[in-house]
């Protein structure tokens, strides 16, 4: 019985810590992009988030982002005056571009998630 027992707390302790308790293991998103409206124009002071990580964009509505993979396994986008919007976050290096919808608008905002190497998110200088 107690040798059942050491098995599970081991096996439930792995299970709410990930595999990381032993080694490097999360996958992570590398991810720049813009927050722009419906025509094209950046959105400044736009929010978008990670994981659960914050940024608030520029005044070119650009962010950039490198994590590792976690809870909430979303990312978001929402600004003043704007339909926010929730996706299921993606693993690997992207460009994406978020267009966000007016409020009183028939039109939904939208992510388009376009993946790139690694060698091409290193490169781009289109915002930072």
């Amino acid at each position: 019985m107690k040798r059942s027992l050491m098995y599970l707390l081991f096996f439930t302790a792995i299970y709410l810590t990930g595999c990381c308790m032993f080694m490097p293991c999360h996958p992570g998103t590398w991810m720049t992009g813009f927050v722009t409206d419906m025509n094209g124009k950046p959105i400044e002071n736009a929010t978008v988030s990670l994981y659960g990580s914050k940024q608030i964009t520029t005044s070119k509505g650009c962010f950039k982002y490198a994590l590792a993979d976690a809870l909430p396994f979303t990312f978001t986008a929402e600004a003043v005056g704007y339909q926010p919007i929730e996706v299921p976050r993606k693993i690997g290096y992207y460009f994406i571009s978020v267009r966000l919808a007016p409020l009183n608008s028939n039109n939904s905002s939208e992510v388009i998630w376009e993946k790139v190497s690694n060698k091409e998110y290193i490169q781009d200088k289109t915002c930072f």
